[in-house]
């Protein structure tokens, strides 16, 4: 949690991220996405990172719509 004296409000630091209420460790977590990134079902990563497959479902929407709204916000202020 992280502090802001602006505020005066607590914060995540995942706030915003692909991990935002994950309770993975971050680098389960990459390592999920890198699995799923290198063209891997949902098993497999389940299998070597030791999580369910229901967590490597859930990275797996998380990061398809953080990517998604990521390369809506950079595409619209790109030239055409």
């Amino acid at each position: 949690m992280l502090y802001c004296r602006t505020c005066k409000r607590y914060f995540s630091e995942r706030k915003g991220s692909v991990l935002w209420q994950s309770r993975l460790a971050e680098d389960q977590a990459l390592s999920v996405l890198e699995h799923i990134a290198a063209g891997c079902g949902v098993r497999q990563p389940a299998r070597r990172v030791k999580v369910h497959r229901a967590t490597v479902c859930r990275l797996n929407r998380q990061a398809g719509g953080h990517a998604a709204r990521t390369h809506d916000e950079v595409g619209s202020l790109s030239p055409p």
